[in-house]
């Protein structure tokens, strides 16, 4: 009985603490993100996208996240020729 306890409070543990590990990204390497960068500098600094689309002859990266500690994050940086065209406007407020 003590047993199932413990094992009953480690896996509810491990999946909280999962849970609240936090975004993907962090906004602080959003931020780095500038106009004319490449799609390999941006991926470099942000990790792979969660969503790639293309609309226009636009190229569209999508960073997202979900979290039960921090909410529901996301980050959309657009490309045109292998270029960053619109970098993401981080607020100061944002916090990673």
């Amino acid at each position: 009985m003590i047993r199932n306890i413990h094992l009953a409070t480690i896996f509810f543990s491990v999946v909280f603490l999962g849970a609240c590990a936090g975004p993907q990204f962090k906004w602080s390497d959003a931020g780095k993100i500038k106009s004319g960068m490449s799609s390999e500098e941006v991926t470099r600094i942000m990790g792979d996208p969660n969503i790639v689309a293309s609309r226009d002859g636009k190229l569209f990266y999508t960073w997202a996240s979900r979290g039960m500690c921090q909410g529901s994050r996301a980050v959309t940086i657009e490309f045109k020729e292998n270029k960053v065209t619109d970098a993401p406007a981080v607020p100061t407020s944002f916090k990673d």
